[in-house]
């Protein structure tokens, strides 16, 4: 299967710069064959070069669901304080708490070697997601006064992206169902401010493709919970128009005719008819099959859902219709039958589609 070499890629471009000594930007020289000191400017543009590694690097594994390649780091523990030789600008440094953030996320949420998985057990996940959950809530505060608005999109979808852990709880607790209303609200509220920068300066056209990764991923929790015995805690209608804004959204990000934005939103649209159509997952709580890609858990979730009911496994007549821009909630069939019948990405257009940049064009 094909794979997206966004990781491999980062991975390289991290490990080139800690060769010639961007984590260590007061002691470089240990890292050169000639001797080298660098005057302040340069000093400052080193550690804001490591800085944007940082960011980029951790941007890439939380979208592709990996571990994180960097937890503790001094020179970004530095340069998050103000005040110091390392301190970055304020636009910079408040991305920079935002990404660190979720390194640690990612690290307690996978640090267990004796699961498959790697998450904590019950009685430590407990705990461990009140601890961030709080942390969070003083990253907001912190950083929400000064931050700008490219700054609370990304705590949006950090928000979001925390909760979504409480799909591995043990069922039927009220922990996991507050945990996941509380991902539902905040997979509205990530829409919303993505929809609202977007009305006004096309923020869509222009936004790094983790956005779009996460976008589709907030469409995918939507469609979730109100599919689910969860339903009856939520506005339903609410949900379906931010459902629906994801589409268009996505309708606008295309660049091109059939590429991947455009094919990512059709199989959006077609997994709302696999949840909309099944009745019975309406008296079960939501749940995950893919448990295993950290935050992006939803988002690949989903893209197997969808690999399963027609990567190739169906007859043509199940299948529903290829135009998103008609497969919005407010006028979605009640069964698959009902739709207007056209080819959905073939099961080798998957191969690209199911890689962590599915939606890149």
């Amino acid at each position: 299967m094909w794979k997206d070499p966004s990781l491999l890629i980062i991975s390289v471009a991290r490990s080139a710069a800690m060769q010639n000594g961007l984590h260590r930007p007061e002691t470089m020289q240990d890292f050169q064959r000639v001797k080298t000191q660098l005057a302040p400017e340069e000093f400052h543009a080193a550690v804001k070069l490591w800085a944007g590694c940082y960011i980029a690097a951790q941007s890439v594994t939380t979208s592709a669901g990996q571990p994180s390649l960097s937890s503790n780091d001094w020179t970004i523990d530095r340069a998050c304080e103000p005040g110091n030789n390392y301190t970055v600008p304020d636009n910079l440094r408040y991305h920079l708490l935002i990404q660190r953030f979720l390194a640690r996320v990612d690290e307690a949420m996978s640090k267990r070697t004796c699961s498959p998985t790697g998450h904590p057990v019950q009685r430590e996940s407990d705990g461990l997601m009140r601890l961030l959950e709080c942390d969070l809530e003083d990253l907001e505060r912190w950083i929400g006064k000064e931050a700008g608005e490219a700054h609370h999109i990304a705590l949006a979808m950090v928000s979001m992206q925390l909760r979504s852990y409480y799909f591995f709880e043990s069922s039927a607790t009220e922990m996991r169902k507050q945990g996941l209303l509380r991902a539902y609200s905040a997979a509205l509220n990530f829409i919303s401010k993505i929809a609202n920068e977007d009305a006004k300066n096309d923020f869509i056209k222009y936004v790094p493709n983790i956005y779009y990764q996460i976008l589709n991923t907030a469409g995918m929790l939507v469609m979730k919970i109100i599919n689910s015995s969860y339903a009856r805690y939520v506005d339903i209608e609410e949900g379906k128009r931010s459902f629906n804004i994801v589409l268009s959204l996505l309708r606008r990000a295309i660049l091109e005719d059939n590429d991947l934005r455009g094919r990512g939103g059709k199989i959006l649209a077609q997994l709302w008819i696999i949840h909309h159509s099944r009745t019975i997952r309406r008296g079960q709580e939501p749940n995950l099959k893919v448990q295993s890609r950290l935050g992006a858990s939803v988002l690949h979730d989903g893209l197997w859902a969808w690999r399963e009911e027609f990567g190739g496994q169906t007859s043509p007549a199940s299948r529903p219709s290829d135009s998103f821009s008609s497969l919005t909630p407010s006028l979605l069939p009640t069964s698959p039958a009902q739709s207007i019948q056209q080819r959905p990405p073939a099961a080798s257009e998957f191969a690209i589609l199911f890689s962590p940049a599915w939606i890149r064009c």
